[in-house]
């Protein structure tokens, strides 16, 4: 199995730079590439045969997922990745982040794009390169059957506002980018390798400097007020300050508001160009606080073709130095297996904590990308605003007399994405979860018994402390310089014959003579030899074969393998089910005893030892054999409308015929209340029941015999939900009055008649009177 995803070049010197090319969609898919076996020596080639159907928009990685066999019928998962380059050259970019919120550029100014060409191994190489910039005055939205970049740089009205072609020395080159006014709003640089062909880009967004936007008209955003603040995050108690651009004699209403209310709000008179406003973040503004600004003009302003009301939200984080938790771990940097290891913890600061550890195999956690549980993070989460505000400004005739833009919020989420490829193990995985655990800021020692494992764990700290929280992890590799591994069947059945395929691992060079000794309880014989010796010349992995007899019993068998290597030694234990393939099967012996009549017999055993049991019944009416019928019908596993109805039906009259304890009688209320549970969900909006759950037309037979089943369990005590039985009773009232024998087919004929003789049987056990003529 392969699967291609983008890798940049690798190169020290290119990690800021950006090598892909934005107007390609590439979509990642595993695909099986080889399925085969290997020869006498376990070793096999093959062509990868991967082909890229669409050109690639950089360099490539691809991860192989391998799967192999052993010979006792477990098997074995790798992963392993190579760098796939469609390109002999590539190009990169770098844009400069700007100073104004968010990186944007600013207009009026050149901005240095670093430009760079490399070959497949990383390294600088000359190269020409054509540099195009395109102005993006599209909207998705608006073209949503056309809504690719690609498509819109390919069209014949869409030409470049800039175009040079450039050599980069020594695989270097700068390209001047620029925007003048009145020009603002998003660019793409786009950078194609002449050589190679290989296309690169970025989009970044221009604006006109903060004090200038007031005289600007034509606003992308008719009534969007964009402003900043000097920071993004601050602490409990720091100034924040917030630059808004303003025209001369306006007034502008700054609100503070969390996720519940408005905290402050106070009014600024606004002065030309900038106007800069200040407060001081406090407790209230924990986890975050939403600054809201609405900037108003004079009515009869004509300075501007700005409206009159613009507004905008800018959220900020503020957080609490003392909510955080440093939890520290110290252990070894790697643990052996069957061995007792240490681990202390404590806080970085000495400060009290509540926390739990956890020892967890990475394997398992690979899985599923499981990342330690950051509590903090999740408790001081960002609140979504719950202020709600409106006017009426938009309505007030004048306000604007330019054609409104429409602005559209669009989001996504991360969630899923950089999954780590998982490497499989083929030794028991290990979960350890201890706690919870307090620490009065001294360190805490816990001793954890490592078990026969091999393979890298994650040591994981979860604390807490009234409102402050905090997480820390460690990854540490088990490993034992001697490894052992068999493979048995799941199950086994008695008499049988099978393999043992040990696997042994040399992991360091000191393991050179082994000596393998596998030992059983009495559920198996070993055939030939308990013993074998194996050598190795270098690191790496053999297998010893031994053979195994099953015994003629069933129960649980266990297999102990165990290896030695001067002072080294490896253990592996394997525990199965020794069951028989056959059915059970019963015979039975009766006799009818005359008055006074005394009966001598024995029984005669069949099968084998251990599977075999027998009971004597006696009753004063012929035997029917209650108690294995019984059994038979409270495990019935079928589940179809007529399976589920039969195997409790008969259950609501077995204590009118034999004695039940407390225990059985407890059963069968369980079942029959289960039952009654279960064919509601056969129940359809007609009111009948379909004859597999979830479909959509009725079963008429089963629709009968159901029912049938709910009167007689109601009149037992059972409860049945009115409107469930309601449904059912107006659908026999429709199926009485639409019978026709006369509208039967003759092949349909006697089931349909035994249909409505049901329905007419239902209706009189019903036990209050129904009209349904």
């Amino acid at each position: 199995m392969c699967i291609l995803k983008l890798q940049p070049p690798l190169s020290k010197n290119s990690t800021a730079l950006f090598f892909d090319d934005p107007l390609k969609d590439f979509q990642s898919e595993d695909k099986t590439i080889f399925k085969g076996n290997l020869d006498a020596d376990g070793k096999l080639n093959f062509e990868h045969g991967i082909e890229l159907t669409d050109a690639s928009p950089g360099m490539l990685k691809a991860y192989f997922t391998t799967k192999v066999f052993e010979s006792g019928g477990d098997f074995s998962i790798d992963r392993t990745s190579v760098i796939y380059s469609p390109y002999t050259e590539y190009a990169g970019i770098r844009v400069p982040e700007g100073d104004m919120y968010g990186g944007t550029l600013v207009t009026g100014k050149d901005h240095a794009v670093e430009i760079v060409t490399l070959n497949e191994s990383g390294a600088f190489v000359s190269s020409e390169v054509e540099v195009k910039v395109y102005q993006l005055e599209w909207r998705w939205w608006w073209d949503s059957y056309d809504n690719d970049l690609a498509s819109y740089i390919s069209r014949e009205s869409t030409t470049p506002i800039q175009q040079k072609t450039l050599t980069t020395s020594g695989g270097k080159a700068l390209f001047k980018f620029r925007i003048d006014q009145p020009n603002w709003g998003r660019y793409l640089i786009q950078v194609e390798d002449k050589k190679s062909g290989h296309v690169t880009g970025k989009i970044v967004f221009v604006d006109w400097p903060y004090e200038q936007r007031g005289s600007r008209s034509n606003s992308e955003n008719a009534t969007m007020l964009t402003f900043s603040t000097d920071k993004e995050v601050y602490t409990k108690g720091e100034m924040v300050t917030l630059t808004i651009p303003t025209p001369e004699e306006g007034r502008a209403l700054i609100s503070l508001e969390s996720g519940t209310k408005i905290i402050d709000k106070f009014w600024l008179e606004t002065e030309k160009g900038q106007t800069q406003c200040q407060f001081t973040t406090t407790d209230e503004m924990d986890p975050n606080v939403f600054v809201h600004v609405t900037l108003i003009q004079p009515y009869a302003n004509t300075k501007n073709d700005l409206p009159i009301r613009m507004y905008g939200v800018v959220p900020i984080s503020v957080e609490d130095p003392s909510s955080h938790l440093e939890p520290i771990i110290q252990m070894p940097d790697a643990l052996k297996p069957e061995t007792t290891t240490t681990i202390k913890v404590g806080e970085k600061n000495n400060r009290p904590m509540t926390y739990t550890l956890a020892i967890v195999d990475e394997g398992l956690l690979d899985l599923t990308s499981f990342k330690t549980p950051d509590p903090w993070n999740h408790f001081y989460q960002r609140e979504a605003l719950g202020v709600k505000t409106w006017d009426m400004y938009d309505y007030v005739l004048g306000v604007y007399a330019e054609e409104m833009d429409k602005m559209l919020a669009i989001g996504g989420d991360e969630d899923g994405m950089n999954r780590k490829n998982v490497k499989a193990n083929r030794f028991e995985p290990m979960v350890r979860f201890l706690g919870p655990f307090e620490t009065d800021g001294t360190i805490n020692t816990h001793t954890v018994q490592i078990p026969n494992y091999v393979g890298s764990v994650r040591v994981m700290v979860v604390a807490g402390e009234n409102t402050a929280y905090g997480r820390t992890e460690k990854t540490v590799p088990v490993r034992n310089p001697l490894m052992v591994l068999g493979t048995l069947p799941r199950v086994v059945g008695p008499g049988e014959t099978v393999s043992l395929p040990v696997n042994v691992f040399a992991m360091e060079k000191n393991v050179k003579n082994v000596s393998v000794t596998i030992s059983t309880n009495d559920f198996f014989k070993v055939e030939g030899e308990k013993t074998q010796s194996l050598t190795f010349s270098e690191i790496g992995d053999k297998i010893a074969n031994f053979k195994l007899k099953v015994a003629e019993k069933t129960g649980i068998a266990t297999v102990t393998i165990n290896a030695v290597s001067g002072s080294e030694k490896a253990r592996f234990d394997i525990e199965l089910d020794v069951r028989t393939p056959n059915s059970e099967q019963t015979k039975v012996q009766d006799k009818v005893l005359n008055p006074g009549e005394i009966f001598e017999g024995s029984m005669d055993y069949f099968g084998m030892q251990g599977t075999n049991r027998g009971f004597l019944e006696v009753s004063n009416f012929p035997a029917i054999d209650l108690g294995r019928r019984l059994d038979y019908l409270i495990s019935y596993p079928h589940g179809c409308i007529e399976q589920t109805t039969s195997s409790v039906f008969p259950q609501l009259y077995l204590a009118d015929i034999m004695e039940l304890d407390a225990t059985e009688k407890t059963k069968i209320q369980n079942n029959i209340n289960a039952g009654i549970e279960r064919i509601r969900l056969f129940q359809t909006s007609s009111g009948g029941f379909s004859y597999w759950p979830g479909d959509t037309y009725d079963n008429e037979w089963g629709t009968n015999y159901a029912g049938h089943f709910l009167i007689e369990a109601e009149k037992k005590g059972f409860f049945i939900p009115s409107g469930m039985k309601t449904s059912w009773i107006n659908f026999q009232k429709k199926q009485a009055k639409n019978w026709n024998k006369s509208n039967e087919t003759i092949a349909g004929y006697q089931y349909s008649d035994l249909t409505h003789r049901h329905i007419v049987y239902t209706r009189w056990r019903l036990p209050e009177k129904q009209n349904w003529d």
